[in-house]
C-alpha cells in the first residue's frame, strides 16, 4: 500500500536488527568445545575451530574458564556442544616409482553436551600423492583439513540454526578403519 505522499508502511522487522539478535543470542546461548586426536591433531583443531568461527559459530579454547560451560543464560540453558574425533595419516605402498600416496580419514562426532546425543556426524576419506613422502603428507594433511571444516561448519551451522533434519544417524562413523585392520595388513585402498 502507498500513501499519496509516496511512502509505503514501515517494515515490522530490520533485517540488520533481527540479524544482531540473532549473533548476540548465538554469543551469550552457544558453547562450542573441539577435540581431536591422532595425527596432526592440533593444526586440524585449529583448522575446524576457524572454520566455525566463520560460520559465526562461537567457540572455547582447551584453556577457557570452565565456569562458562557450567553457566545459564537469561533467557534458559546454555547450548554446549561438543566436537570430537580422530584423524589419521598413513603412508600407502603402490607399485609407482613416481609418486608416493599417503591416505587419510577423519572420523567426528557433534554431541550435545547435556542430553549426550548426537546431533551430527562428518566421515571423510581420501587419498593424496606427490613426488616425495612428506609432500605427499603435507598435502593430505591440507585435504583433509579443508574438506573437515567445510563439513563440520555445514552440519554444525545446519543443527544450530535448524536447517537441517533432525534425525541424524547415531551409528559411529566408519572413515577410518580398525586398528586391527591395519595391523592385519588390510587393503586400505
Amino acid at each position: 500500500v502507498i500513501r499519496q505522499s509516496g511512502q509505503g508502511n514501515p517494515a515490522r522487522y530490520r533485517v540488520a536488527d533481527l540479524t544482531g539478535e540473532l549473533e548476540e543470542f548465538i554469543a551469550t546461548s552457544l558453547v562450542i568445545r573441539v577435540e581431536v586426536t591422532g595425527e596432526q591433531a592440533e593444526p586440524i583443531r585449529r583448522a575446524i575451530m576457524e572454520g566455525l568461527v566463520r560460520e559465526g559459530l562461537p567457540v572455547i579454547n582447551r584453556e577457557h574458564d570452565v565456569a562458562t560451560l557450567d553457566k545459564t543464560t537469561e533467557s534458559g540453558r546454555l547450548l554446549k556442544l561438543l566436537v570430537t574425533g580422530t584423524a589419521r595419516l598413513w603412508k600407502v605402498d603402490v607399485p609407482d616409482p613416481t609418486f608416493s600416496y599417503v591416505r587419510w580419514c577423519s572420523d567426528f562426532v557433534i554431541l550435545d553436551v547435556d542430553n549426550g546425543r548426537v546431533v551430527g556426524a562428518v566421515s571423510k576419506r581420501g587419498r593424496e600423492g606427490h613426488l616425495t613422502d612428506q609432500e605427499a603428507r603435507n598435502r593430505a594433511a591440507r585435504v583433509m583439513q579443508q574438506e573437515l571444516t567445510t563439513d563440520l561448519a555445514k552440519s554444525l551451522a545446519g543443527y544450530v540454526y535448524g536447517e537441517t533434519d533432525q534425525a541424524v544417524d547415531t551409528s559411529a562413523p566408519a572413515a577410518c578403519p580398525r586398528e586391527e585392520e591395519d595391523a592385519q595388513g588390510a587393503s586400505l585402498m
